[in-house]
């Protein structure tokens, strides 16, 4: 925890922790990419302390106390073999971070400590206690469910006894607040996480990615001991059988998730206390891998203790960058804000560099989106409704020799300044087709609507939109153009024939219909269909 501690207030911000903290400034009962309990616990902190140390405090403090209940659960008989397996685990050093993964793991570990003294004692006070860890978790990261279903699932007698159903109807009422602010916010997150996710077709890179990256995010030599211990040991008691059953159910819906697109490392992050349950008890009964694990260890030691210090200070050759978002935030925030005269800087398409710009420079900050993006929860806020009318400094995420540049701490940034943006038309481009077909290098005609958009004043005729499309192939794009088709009032609520050229070359692509205001990129559209080129 001390070591933590100090880590957590000398290390800058990822990307990602900027991004939570700002959720923290606006609190809610859940919130565009995760439920809100890492927004909470990093509002507390900060209250304490204004800095990364406050926004990580409560992480830091989860840590050691989800070491403590791993050996309270496991009653480890070698407690030097308990220690060296946790200090060989990389998530335990990664675990200062102020991310949703943070409060999963300690609550994924009281769930379990709850659940087996329920299965053994189902008094009012177990089940009280085992209800409000089950919604906690759920408040930490949606993957925690699948914990909760698995355990229930391997324990179907349970439904016998009822204190089964007041457990569950308990943590279905402490969590209905976020279930609502779902409804009535449309469900953007399970409109994200189900569907926005999803790459375009099967990639085996995600597969081998997955199946690689995963035993190194438990650990160099750990990792593999993991997941030998998930498939392979055969647990002796009860729980451990339970243990086992969660940890490959988990890691196989992991893997099956690849089929549809990209699957984090962190994602498995509920499977690392079975882990290392099962791997304590078969490394003591296998004296060959207890001899390996103690002989790996100065080796562990040595690697995860360079990534924490190189988290601090940057030991690296220029050219040999490794997680570059650790560093220069301050400096590069300062530049960035030089240049702003106080203005507000958005950031085209990155809520990340949003949140850390408006984290380090104390000035606010917004993400300015468009169809090369993604959705967030600027969206939510309305930040970008809120700057129409202003002089914003926009801050491109490409290179643009056009306009100006300034170098910072973090490499060349491009930016300019807009005189009275007006980013926001009001409308949006619905589909009809979910797929058509098309001949190469000709040109096609896709009917589509124009709806207006609720809670957005239409400015169509104030300001040039246009009809515009994107074409996409393996998430590259290949092009992007405005039609001739001058959006009017008059065509709100119409259907109107949208000509789109088609691509030289025949193969697979997306296709993805938008609205162009004022020369500004294309809007974000949920209008997306596959073109088929033949």
């Amino acid at each position: 925890m001390v070591v933590n501690l100090i880590q957590g207030c000398h290390t800058e911000l990822l990307d990602d922790e900027a991004y939570y903290w700002k959720f923290s400034t606006q609190l809610d009962w859940g919130y565009f990419d995760h439920p809100p309990m890492i927004a909470l616990l990093i509002k507390l902190g900060y209250f304490l302390f204004k800095n990364e140390l406050g926004a990580r405090l409560f992480s830091v403090l989860l840590n050691a106390y989800s070491i403590f209940l791993t050996e309270q659960i496991i009653q480890p008989k070698d407690k030097k073999l308990f220690y060296v397996i946790i200090l060989s685990t990389a998530w335990m050093h990664l675990n200062f971070l102020a991310i949703p993964d943070a409060p999963l793991h300690f609550f994924c570990i009281l769930f379990f400590y709850l659940f087996k003294k329920y299965l053994d004692d189902d008094s009012l006070v177990n089940v009280i206690l085992l209800g409000i860890a089950i919604a906690f978790l759920l408040y930490s990261k949606y993957n925690g469910v699948l914990l909760v279903i698995t355990s229930f699932i391997v324990n179907i007698n349970l439904v016998k006894r009822k204190s089964f159903w007041i457990s569950l109807t308990l943590s279905i009422l402490l969590f209905l607040p976020h279930i609502l602010w779902q409804v009535q916010n449309e469900f953007p997150s399970l409109k994200f996480h189900l569907m926005s996710r999803n790459d375009p077709g099967y990639l085996i890179y995600n597969t081998v990615n997955f199946l690689y990256s995963a035993p190194l995010f438990f650990g160099p030599f750990m990792g593999l001991i993991f997941l030998y211990s998930i498939f392979k040991f055969k647990a002796k008691d009860k729980f451990g059988k339970l243990l086992q059953i969660n940890g490959l159910v988990f890691y196989l819906f992991c893997l099956l998730l690849t089929l549809k697109g990209n699957v984090e490392a962190n994602w498995i992050v509920p499977v690392l206390f079975p882990s290392i349950y099962l791997a304590y008890h078969f490394i003591q009964d296998n004296h060959v891998m207890m001899t390996w694990i103690y002989r790996l260890f100065p080796v562990t030691i040595f690697l995860l203790i360079g990534c924490r210090v190189l988290a601090i200070y940057n030991f690296l050759p220029k050219d040999l960058s490794m997680r570059p978002e650790f560093h220069n935030n301050r400096q590069w925030a300062s530049q960035i804000k030089s240049v702003s005269n106080n203005r507000t800087v958005a950031f085209m398409n990155s809520f990340q560099k949003a949140a850390k710009y408006e984290f380090y420079s104390g000035k606010p900050s917004f993400s300015l989106n468009n169809a090369m993006g993604r959705s967030n929860q600027y969206e939510l806020w309305q930040s970008e409704q809120s700057q129409q009318g202003e002089d914003v400094i926009i801050v491109l995420n490409y290179t643009d020799e056009k306009v100006n540049k300034i170098s910072t701490g973090k490499g060349d940034y491009y930016y300019y300044l807009q005189h009275n943006l007006r980013s926001i038309c009001g409308v949006e481009v619905t589909c009809h087709n979910k797929k058509i077909n098309s001949k190469s290098n000709g040109s096609i005609q896709i009917p589509v609507s124009i709806k207006s958009i609720k809670g957005q004043t239409m400015t169509l005729e104030k300001d040039n939109v246009y009809l515009s499309y994107l074409i996409f192939q393996n998430k590259r794009k290949v092009i992007e153009a405005a039609t001739e088709i001058r959006i009017t009032s008059d065509l709100v609520g119409q259907e109107i024939d949208a000509i789109i050229n088609t691509p030289l070359s025949k193969g697979r692509y997306q296709l993805v219909l938008s609205t162009q205001t004022n020369g500004l990129p294309s809007a974000l559209s949920k209008c997306g269909l596959e073109l088929e080129v033949e």
